[in-house]
């Protein structure tokens, strides 16, 4: 997205400077330079916080991956597999699963879990 169409900078450029939204998305360290050209520049505190957001994001990726069944790469993970105790196949997978794709031990047992 080029700065021209970041519908917050467009908001601060335009809007009433006493806007609740303009206060709340702003925040006292975040700062923000508009050039001549009507071009922004982001300040490090902006984009600091641009870093954290993209962690989250990175951070979500590992979680999904984490939670997502080792057999399909589909569907969630909710069967747990004994006596190695991964959670690590969905319940088409689970059934048919000899071995744990985890750790490759033998399955002895699965049991469908309820996560939430």
């Amino acid at each position: 997205m080029i700065p021209e169409d970041d519908p917050l900078i467009e908001h601060k450029k335009h809007g009433p400077p006493t806007c609740p939204f303009l206060t709340k998305m702003s925040g006292d360290n975040q700062k923000e330079d508009i050039e001549d050209n009507g071009a922004s520049v982001l300040t490090n505190d902006k984009a600091g916080k641009m870093d954290e957001l993209s962690d989250l994001e990175e951070e979500n990726v590992r979680l999904k991956e984490r939670t997502t069944c080792k057999v399909c790469r589909e569907s969630p993970a909710i069967v747990l597999l004994l006596p190695c105790s991964h959670l690590a196949a969905c319940v088409q997978c689970g059934p048919s699963l000899t071995v744990c794709p985890v750790c490759e031990r033998k399955v002895v047992e699965s049991v469908k879990t309820f996560l939430g």
